[in-house]
């Protein structure tokens, strides 16, 4: 108990200053390190889920090419001339 404790603070530091890949990597490694167990300890005190780490352990393999970009191409509000194209005639 006082270790998930003393993990819950790492993660509570650590993490503000780390993008969303980057939190998976770093919490996917903690995991690996912890051993067997490890996978549902980190994301209980990390709040990521378990298939995050997942993901982050495959990116730890290489076998999950890792984007430069941290989200998706096209995510976001799309713009307001491309949904509704009437407002640039209006303006």
């Amino acid at each position: 108990m006082q270790d998930d404790f003393r993990l819950k603070q790492k993660c509570e530091v650590l993490f503000q200053h780390l993008n969303e890949g980057q939190r998976r990597v770093v919490a996917a490694a903690g995991a690996r390190f912890l051993g067997y167990g490890g996978i549902s300890s980190v994301s209980r005190v990390s709040g990521l889920s378990r298939s995050t780490l997942h993901q982050g352990l495959k990116e730890l393999d290489g076998t999950s090419a890792t984007p430069e970009r941290v989200r998706k191409a096209g995510a976001g509000r799309k713009r307001i001339a491309d949904r509704t194209p009437a407002i640039l005639r209006e303006l």
